[in-house]
């Protein structure tokens, strides 16, 4: 739907600079005749586009499964059909839409002409839902793109019983003007918390771990926290950040050349592991969904360097997009996280980059050993 709203603002652009010429050329005497003309041009190019989605043809076969491929039938689905209103105000956003919804079996053929867009929302009880989107490209000229013939298999995933979870989203980061850091602060998920607790410290305990979780620290300070997360950069045998040589430029500033995101613990057996090391392709939604039982060992990284310079064919930096999902291990609890993208802070006049900034969402059990993560 993008494509085609960009496509879409480039017409009223034209429509736009039409319409100014046309007032420009009657207040200049223009002939009444060429005003005409544009009018009518305009007119048999909205026409010309609304042909085209007449001619749109969804044509859809879908099996549904479970997880593990098994036909599903009495799955509620909602189906929405929308193409652009032309005959609204060139200028006007609007759509016509047309909705269905229907209980199917594990089978449904989907055929529908006269639309661009579709939207199915698949539903069953005790499953995640899922949604698919289709769209046809009615501003093109090859007319076989008007047809869009597809096979597919949506899987609903099951859902598990819901853990206690403690949920935490912050932003890492670290500031050279302020000479400071922030840090997710998991001291609190620490190994054998529970064994000498008393009964009324419980509260108190959990609203401990609420406060407690970013922390902004010196970067001269060592902090106080005994299990945290933090950024930093490669360092020499000094303690100096690594440039690379010669300096690594990211656009026109100077800029180290790798990031690192650090699990500060003295426990040998916490750590994370990286799910998406291998270029593995997931989404968020598929995180939640799918990855909802940590791993019982493995948590050999302390560390996860990132390649400031590294770039794609398009000359794009691919720290910019990247979205890491791992597993951690914090003391006796397990948890996941999707960490990133990064935000580089910049001050062109100055030519200076003076803060690294990413995302950070997790999840972590309250309860020891319990590697169960559903949401």
């Amino acid at each position: 739907m993008k494509k085609t709203k960009i496509h879409f603002f480039a017409i009223i652009v034209l429509l736009i600079c039409c319409t100014t010429s046309f007032c420009l050329e009657s207040q200049e005497g223009g002939t009444m005749n060429a005003n005409q003309e544009k009018i009518e041009n305009l007119s048999l190019l909205m026409k010309h586009f609304q042909n085209n989605i007449d001619s749109s043809e969804f044509d859809i076969h879908i099996q549904i499964t479970d997880c593990d491929g098994h036909p599903l039938d009495n799955v509620e689905l909602d189906i929405k059909y929308a193409r652009p209103d032309l005959k609204m105000s060139f200028f006007s956003e609007k759509q016509e839409t047309q909705n269905e919804r229907r209980i199917i079996g594990s089978e449904i053929h989907i055929q529908k002409k006269g639309w661009s867009n579709l939207i199915l929302s698949f539903r069953k009880e005790g499953y995640y839902s899922e949604s698919r989107r289709f769209e046809i490209d009615f501003m093109r000229e090859d007319i076989s793109n008007y047809l869009c013939k597809q096979e597919i298999q949506v899987k609903l995933f099951k859902k598990g019983i819901p853990a206690e979870l403690d949920g935490i989203k912050t932003c890492l980061n670290y500031d050279f003007i302020k000479n400071e850091k922030s840090i997710c602060d998991l001291s609190t998920f620490r190994e054998n918390k529970t064994a000498n607790k008393k009964e009324n410290n419980d509260k108190d305990e959990e609203d401990y771990r609420k406060k407690t979780k970013n922390k902004i620290v010196n970067l001269e300070t060592i902090s106080k926290a005994t299990k945290y997360l933090e950024l930093d950069f490669r360092r020499d045998s000094k303690g100096d950040i690594i440039y690379s040589n010669p300096p690594t430029l990211y656009r026109n500033l100077l800029c180290p050349s790798t990031l690192v995101i650090r699990f500060q613990s003295d426990a040998p057996d916490d750590g994370l592991i990286v799910i998406n090391k291998d270029n593995l392709k997931i989404k968020p939604d598929q995180f939640k969904k799918e990855y909802t039982t940590a791993p019982e060992k493995g948590y050999d990284q302390k560390e996860i360097a990132i390649n400031l310079e590294e770039k794609d064919a398009n000359g794009r930096y691919l720290f910019e997009s990247e979205i890491l999902y791992v597993f951690l291990k914090c003391g006796n609890h397990y948890g996941k996280a999707k960490i990133g993208p990064i935000s580089v802070l910049r001050n062109n006049k100055e030519k200076k980059i003076y803060d690294f900034r990413m995302d950070l969402e997790l999840i972590i059990n309250k309860n020891e050993s319990d590697r169960n993560l559903n949401q």
